[in-house]
């Protein structure tokens, strides 16, 4: 019964067949495992940039707004043509002038936005999430050109 003894070697030849037999398939199945939990990260990210980006948008909608109100545009000198001046500036997504309000407050005018973002690839898991946005500004806040 050594090491090399002839029926010895057939058996490990035999195991080794078997092993080799065995770890057929094995790539396509930690595939299979690992692909979706990939691809749920990356729609995730996908989805959570889209949110991050509107509500960049919003900010910025508001801000303008706040300032074309402050120095009196021509555009923004009713409560109607401060929304739609926001609306338009909500680029590449328009929301419309009902997603804005406009208020008088102690600190001048008050732009605020809301929004409810419908997620799109994880929607059964996380739903949706409410963005708002709300700028103020008054004429004093406006730094005079020369």
């Amino acid at each position: 019964m050594t090491p090399g003894a002839p029926h010895l070697q057939g058996r490990r030849q035999l195991r080794g067949h078997i092993m080799a037999h065995e770890e057929r398939g094995v790539a396509a199945i930690e595939t299979a495992l690992a692909l979706p939990l990939y691809l749920a990260l990356m729609l995730g990210v996908i989805d959570m940039g889209m949110v991050m980006f509107k509500q960049v948008q919003m900010d910025r909608a508001t801000l303008m707004a706040a300032r074309c109100a402050a120095v009196r545009q021509s555009d923004c000198l009713t409560t109607n043509g401060i929304q739609s001046y926001a609306a338009a500036r909500t680029n590449p997504f328009k929301l419309t002038s009902s997603n804005f309000t406009v208020t008088n407050a102690s600190c001048g005018f008050k732009i605020s936005a809301q929004l409810t973002h419908e997620l799109l690839f994880m929607q059964g898991a996380l739903g949706s999430f409410t963005l708002t946005s709300s700028s103020c500004m008054t004429r004093t806040d406006i730094a005079p050109t020369s």
